[in-house]
């Protein structure tokens, strides 16, 4: 096929990433992510920041609720009209239903709502199985996503080290 040759196109994406946790109390723990980032496609290019702001409690030994904001800020556009960043607000609890030295199970829920756009909301629920703290089988459904709503993971963790798949 014969056409015009234009040459390589540059591409890429940069991301900068910075963050931090602090224990208020046994308790209660806070966290922040701030970021910078640049992306570039041909001749057009975008750069941007944000911070995601959370936090965690432990409101019974086997129950803990967390809350998120993420993905607060302002991009460029890439040609001329921005997107809004994907601002998401995140709440989610864990609940540890049985835990000892041969086993646990733990299940969880989390309920994200797209704070810059008209996505759906959507819902998660899963439970974990634990064999002898290092083997780890996990299964989940989320409703209102269309990655697909069923998914499946295991986890293996052995002196400090973890490998997780999903």
């Amino acid at each position: 096929l014969a056409g015009n040759d234009l040459g390589p196109v540059e591409n890429y994406d940069l991301l900068l990433l910075a963050g931090g946790g602090l224990r208020i109390s046994p308790t209660l723990t806070l966290g922040i992510n701030a970021k910078a980032f640049n992306s570039r496609l041909a001749e057009f290019r975008s750069r941007g920041f944000a911070v995601d702001l959370g936090g965690q409690a432990q409101v019974h030994p086997r129950v803990t609720l967390g809350l998120s904001l993420m993905d607060v800020g302002a991009q460029e556009a890439y040609d001329q009209v921005a997107d809004p960043l994907p601002t998401l607000l995140r709440m989610a609890a864990r609940w540890t239903v049985l835990e000892d030295e041969e086993s646990s199970i733990v299940g969880a829920v989390q309920l994200d709502r797209p704070w810059s756009s008209n996505a759906p909301n959507t819902l998660g629920v899963g439970i974990e199985y634990g064999y002898q703290q290092g083997v780890f089988f996990r299964t989940g459904w989320r409703l209102g996503s269309d990655l697909g709503p069923f998914s499946l993971g295991a986890g293996f963790q052995w002196k400090g080290f973890t490998l997780d798949y999903a």
